[in-house]
């Protein structure tokens, strides 16, 4: 967009030709600084002077953004995300626990003596911030009365399913939508 501007300023204010208006873009850009193609008027050094303003406004723009990409974690959560779902997709036989209030904890920590991989699907952003484990690499945030979330924990390969949610609606929803994705599915609710 800026080149665009750029070209149509120089063609348009200084009356150059699309190729020098082209290059004097790209200089000012740039800024290289090379000398400019003809001498420019008034309107021409203030027409230049705003694309080196709104060049050097965006550049600032962009490389704060990617800073804060970068370092705010959002870099991170997308790899640790990527990470997760790679891992789970790569499992079999493995044990969902959805919730992990007080049952779901201690459902955990009985998976976790016994050496079993499981997988974590707990709504609350703070609950699995907080969830420390051997495999905490395969917690997933999210609501586990979504199809998504089931499938997403690998509900088709799994072994068994452990729902622990405080509402038995929601445990039922689950218990019937892990039947149908799986039926040979060991549920405990």
């Amino acid at each position: 967009m800026l080149i665009v501007s750029g070209v149509l300023g120089y063609v348009l204010i200084e009356d150059y030709s699309f190729f020098d208006a082209f290059y004097m873009t790209i200089i000012t850009l740039s800024t290289v600084g090379f000398n400019e193609v003809h001498a420019l008027s008034d309107a021409g050094r203030l027409f230049t002077s705003f694309l080196l303003i709104t060049s050097f406004g965006t550049f600032a723009y962009a490389a704060t953004s990617i800073s804060r990409y970068i370092i705010d974690g959002d870099f991170n959560r997308y790899y640790k995300s990527y990470r997760v779902n790679e891992t789970i997709s790569k499992l079999s036989g493995h044990v969902i626990v959805c919730g992990y209030g007080r049952n779901g904890k201690q459902a955990a920590h009985v998976l976790k003596n016994h050496d079993k991989r499981f997988v974590v699907i707990e709504d609350s952003k703070d609950v699995v911030a907080g969830v420390n484990h051997k495999y905490n690499d395969l917690v997933l945030q999210g609501n586990a009365r979504n199809d998504d979330m089931l499938l997403r924990a690998g509900v088709k390969k799994a072994a068994a399913l452990i729902t622990t949610l405080p509402v038995d609606a929601d445990n039922l929803f689950i218990v019937l939508t892990a039947r149908h994705m799986n039926p040979n599915l060991t549920i405990i609710s």
